[in-house]
């Protein structure tokens, strides 16, 4: 394509360098500005591909301090060195020349005076000059790109319009799918291309990665930026095509419905789970419920159903799950199958939920939870059930553990509640303590909870209760004497543990029912 960056090569043939002569170097190499330097000390203050002039005042001296001045221009990757001979220079050092060839840095000598002004408003403006030339081009092959995308719904398409403007070859790899290459190229081609390093840009889908856009060619500099443009206009392609799928199974899901209620056969479910998905591991399940109620998604006014589901599957596809969603208004519920080892389910499943917590701009306790992980089609409407049960505790709790397993204790107890009067149970144990604390205004409970969390560390529970250790001795002597056992000891330690969650729990829900 037409080289829109500025080269030193352009730059030699103005008519301010009649009298140049270019010593050695590279005259290929960018010109993004220009200096004048005669001072050999601030060298090291210069930029990659900014071009110097100088009349030699601050090297001439002596070869070192001309050596020292130039390496520092190789390592900063300056575009080049000019050099007026006359009053102090009237010669290149040969060891300098010799420097200068080895890295393929120019060294560019006047033979006669020139002004180093008009050198500077010259290549400034020019420089000016390519920058409103390279934006034209990219709002012209932006303009192209998007007519192209709107009559095409094939990614590869714009393969055929990024190579027409700017030449070379490109890849396009797409996860699990075949790379495509344009223009085609053979086997030998192919291993050729893999020796070489080409320009990458990331195909991002709702910030994930969903593949990469690779070029092969000259680099000019600019490339780069016709490589963005097709990418991102690439993944627009894409997500479009993803939304209408995603579409058209949110428009299906009435069955999935049937099917959390209890409704389905064992065989209904296989039925419709072959339509939806031909190769699916039914090994681990469990329900997600999200409860939409009011909320506003990132990057978004309101609330789209259909990116939200869209976002909620590439995160659980990343991390190794397949999912089937429904939804009835405000409320959606995601049968997520595991499709990896069963070990690290729970981990994976943990990051997802909570990828999935942070789409939300507010978060409440009531906004997302999990339900049991079942083994079979026909118990998934217990995760549905647990699911639903887990979300009740959160706002009961007002806890952030959204996970059926970081709330199982409350399952446990909504459990038993319906087989025994579990409050009389909580009661039997910690009654005299509640009327105690009732009639004295006292705080034996809450030193028996700090007690037990800290793993009854005397000088911890102190600590956290900001009370000197005798008043904690004082206060554990008297629960003792109330509840007439050893709070401490492993067995009574596990009950006192629970029936402090329990009045917790049942004090709570209380006040929600209020």
């Amino acid at each position: 394509m037409q080289n829109l960056q500025l080269q030193l090569a352009d730059i030699l043939q103005y008519d301010q360098f009649q009298s140049a002569e270019c010593m050695t170097g590279n005259t290929n190499r960018l010109v993004k500005w220009v200096h004048i330097i005669e001072n050999s000390a601030v060298g090291h203050l210069m930029k990659e591909h900014e071009l110097i002039l100088t009349t030699g005042m601050g090297i001439h001296k002596d070869v070192d301090t001309f050596e020292r001045f130039l390496d520092e221009l190789i390592a900063k990757n300056c575009a080049g060195l000019c050099i007026e001979y006359g009053r102090y220079v009237q010669s290149i050092p040969t060891t300098i020349l010799q420097k200068a060839k080895k890295h393929q840095f120019p060294i560019v000598v006047f033979h006669k005076e020139v002004s180093f002004s008009d050198i500077t408003q010259e290549v400034h403006r020019q420089i000016i000059s390519h920058q409103y030339q390279l934006i034209e081009r990219l709002e012209a092959y932006t303009h192209t790109l998007s007519k192209a995308s709107l009559t095409s719904n094939r990614p590869e398409a714009l393969l055929e319009v990024l190579v027409e403007a700017i030449g070379g070859q490109c890849i396009l790899q797409l996860t699990d799918e075949k790379a495509v290459y344009y223009p085609k190229c053979d086997a030998a081609k192919k291993a050729r291309l893999e020796k070489e390093a080409p320009l990458i840009k990331e195909i991002l889908l709702l910030s994930q990665q969903y593949g990469q856009l690779k070029w092969y060619g000259l680099h000019s500099g600019i490339e780069s930026l016709f490589l963005e443009r097709t990418a991102l206009f690439i993944a627009q392609i894409i997500l479009r095509k993803l939304y209408s799928i995603e579409k058209e199974t949110v428009a299906q899901q009435l069955w999935k419905q049937d099917w959390l209620e209890g409704r389905l056969s064992k065989s209904e479910i296989l039925q419709h789970l072959e339509k939806e998905h031909e190769r699916i591991r039914i090994k681990q399940m469990t329900v997600l419920y999200v409860n939409v109620a009011n909320g506003q998604l990132e990057g978004q006014e309101g609330f789209d159903d259909v990116y939200f589901t869209l976002y909620a599957r590439n995160v659980f596809e990343k991390r190794g799950f397949t999912i089937c969603t429904t939804n009835h208004q405000e409320h959606y519920y995601m049968i997520i199958f595991n499709q990896r080892d069963e070990a690290s389910m729970m981990t994976r499943l943990r990051e997802a939920v909570l990828k999935i917590k942070k789409i939300f701009k507010t978060d409440t306790v009531t906004r997302i939870a999990t339900g049991k992980t079942v083994e079979s089609v026909e118990d998934v409407p217990t995760a549905y059930e647990t699911a639903r049960t887990t979300m009740h505790i959160r706002k009961v709790l007002q806890t952030t553990d959204c996970l059926y397993e970081d709330v199982l204790l409350g399952h446990m107890i909504l459990n038993l509640q319906q087989t025994m009067d579990v409050e009389q149970v909580m009661t039997q144990y910690l009654g005299p303590l509640i009327a105690y604390d009732e009639k004295h205004s006292s705080e034996l409970i809450p030193t028996l909870r700090a007690y037990l969390a800290t793993n009854c560390s005397k000088q911890e529970t102190a600590q956290k209760l900001y009370i000197v250790r005798q008043t904690l001795y004082h206060r554990l002597k008297k629960i003792e004497e109330l509840i007439g056992m050893d709070s401490s000891e492993p067995h009574h330690r596990m009950m006192f543990e629970m029936m402090l969650y329990v009045k917790e729990f049942i004090e709570k829900s209380s006040k929600i029912h209020e």
